[in-house]
């Protein structure tokens, strides 16, 4: 029993009711890195891709039939307009030219000329005309002098008469064979010029390009020469050729000046201007940037694609490019200040690009989107404030209003 009772004190110790323990409120700051924003001037750009084309690009035929006596260039060749790309035999042609000439000079020498005149001609100069008049003339005088004297007969008077009349008509008959001669002097004027151009159109030439001058302009002083490449030879020396379109012979290339025609999604329509520059980039030159102008931008937009197609053209006068090569092109379209972040800033979930933004000891999160990146730094475009610090490393337990520790 005693024992008992000195227990008891002992049990009432062990089942007294403990302290109460504090409560943790909070969460404990998570440690994060923080980096300010930045303001930049940057180019503001639209990358496209397409293909480089030849400003000309088109195929020859002859306008004569002949024998081919001479295919100058063969494919890979340069040739300057002007150059004789292809001879032709000119035998017919030359015949032809002589006989056409030589009826011509006989015809002139009816009229009493050496040359044809200008429209304006006066058939009274014509040897033949001159002397009709001479004639007529003589035959009036001879006429009014019998016609005055008294003791002329009848029967003379008549005759003088009949003379002037006859000598008249002559006259007139002069006139109308000269004016006939003088037009067929002038018909066989225009053969003699069609034969003349048949027989030079058995040298085939190289033309010039259609836009030359205008790219002599842009290009400056000190340009090369215009040129052209030979991209196929459809002929060999010997062989017959005949003048009717699709027979061509010649497949030539201008690619000094060359054009890159794209299409740009419509959204980048108010953007686009002609006179903008284009910087391209060509896999066989992955260190150069060529540098284009736009020419060409299309008013209306493809439905099915929804971009609308511009033109640029890039000069080429050292003929490195190629037409058709694959190119990586940039509009630039104007320069602007806009707000940047470390790359590291970005936090991308279920399709929402966000940053956190420090606001004292705690954080919040801001929606954004992305604009230019470089491997430094990133556009950033959204409610975020001027020269804000943004969490590069720690985000991963970070949520909107998080308490943050920085490092």
């Amino acid at each position: 029993m005693k024992r008992l009772l000195l227990l008891l004190p002992v049990l009432a110790l062990g089942c007294a009711p403990k302290p109460t323990e504090s409560v943790k409120t909070e969460p404990d700051p998570v440690a994060v890195t923080v980096a300010g924003s930045e303001q930049r001037q940057v180019r503001r750009t639209i990358s496209v891709t397409g293909s480089l084309s030849a400003a000309e690009d088109f195929q020859l035929s002859v306008k004569v039939d002949g024998r081919v006596l001479r295919a100058e260039y063969d494919v890979g060749d340069l040739a300057v307009p002007g150059a004789v790309l292809l001879e032709l035999e000119a035998i017919d042609y030359e015949k032809a030219v002589a006989l056409e000439r030589s009826g011509l000079d006989a015809d002139l020498a009816r009229l009493g000329l050496k040359e044809l005149p200008a429209d304006k001609f006066e058939v009274e100069a014509v040897p033949e005309v001159q002397r009709a008049e001479a004639a007529r003339v003589n035959a009036k005088r001879n006429f009014e002098r019998l016609s005055t004297t008294g003791s002329t007969s009848k029967l003379e008077v008549d005759g003088a008469e009949t003379e002037l009349k006859v000598s008249e008509a002559n006259k007139r008959a002069a006139i109308t064979l000269a004016e006939a001669t003088l037009a067929t002097a002038r018909m066989r004027k225009r053969s003699l010029e069609i034969a003349e151009q048949k027989l030079a159109d058995c040298k085939m030439r190289a033309p010039m390009p259609q836009h030359w001058l205008a790219w002599a302009s842009v290009l400056g002083p000190g340009m090369a020469p215009p040129q052209y490449q030979i991209a196929a030879k459809m002929v060999q020396d010997g062989e017959m050729v005949r003048n009717p379109p699709g027979n061509p012979v010649y497949r030539l290339v201008s690619s000094q000046m060359l054009k890159l025609r794209v299409q740009v999604p419509e959204k980048f329509s108010p953007e686009v201007q002609m006179g903008q520059t284009v910087e391209l980039k060509i896999e066989a030159y992955p260190n150069e940037t060529f540098i284009g102008t736009i020419k060409r931008v299309n008013p209306t937009v493809d439905v099915s694609t929804r971009t609308f197609s511009i033109e640029a053209e890039v000069p080429n006068m050292s003929n490195r490019l190629k037409p058709g090569v694959f190119a990586r092109a940039e509009i630039v379209t104007g320069k602007s200040v806009v707000t940047t972040v470390p790359p590291s800033a970005l936090v991308v979930f279920a399709g929402v690009t966000k940053v956190f933004v420090q606001d004292g000891t705690k954080v919040k999160a801001v929606n954004v989107d992305i604009g230019q990146r470089t491997n430094d730094w990133v556009e950033v475009r959204g409610d975020l404030p001027k020269e804000a610090k943004v969490v590069t490393s720690g985000y991963t337990q970070l949520f909107d209003g998080a308490l943050i520790r920085v490092k």
